[in-house]
């Protein structure tokens, strides 16, 4: 398709809005138009659609409403097949993960992971230790909530170091 006509997928939601809305409003003016010329015009142009193509040779006031509908049909049919999204495609989340995870396995972000990791866990730590100088022995919800949080810095230590071994092999 030429640049020209091309358009991005938000800019065509708002076209086919528009066209939508531009059908409406030329179906209702070409009813009315069918309505001063009969009854019967009327029931037709609303039951049997194609009558709205033979009114104008009745009636030259049903020209424009059908030309307007005739555009407002292509500029909703453009809303849908101009959409050129190639210059600004973006990855699904599928193919992201899939990069992340081939990075990660040729080692090209571990080392920075893993600093990162042991800085947050060095931070966890005198924050437990903070904790701990704080640590009212009367409080039995206090010391089983920090024995909680203990085992999952434990837990989490423990896993810091399988992954710095498995890194270093």
């Amino acid at each position: 398709m030429p640049p020209f006509f091309a358009h991005t997928p938000h800019f065509g939601v708002v076209l086919m809005l528009g066209g939508v809305a531009l059908v409406f409003l030329c179906q209702i003016w070409l009813c009315v138009v069918a309505a001063r010329r009969g009854f019967l015009w009327l029931l037709g142009v609303i039951f049997l659609p194609f009558i709205g193509f033979l009114l104008p040779f009745y009636d030259e006031r049903a020209l424009k409403p059908l030309l307007g509908t005739v555009a407002a049909l292509w500029l909703t049919g453009w809303s849908i097949m101009g959409v050129d999204d190639e210059p600004t495609r973006k990855r699904s989340i599928k193919e992201k993960v899939y990069l992340m995870k081939q990075t990660i396995r040729s080692g090209e972000m571990r080392s920075e992971t893993l600093a990162a990791w042991q800085g947050r866990l060095q931070a966890w730590q005198q924050n437990l230790e903070a904790k701990k100088a704080t640590l009212d022995p009367k409080n039995p919800a206090a010391k089983a909530a920090f024995d909680r949080e203990l085992q999952d810095y434990t837990a989490e230590l423990t896993r810091f170091k399988e992954e710095t071994a498995r890194a270093s092999l």
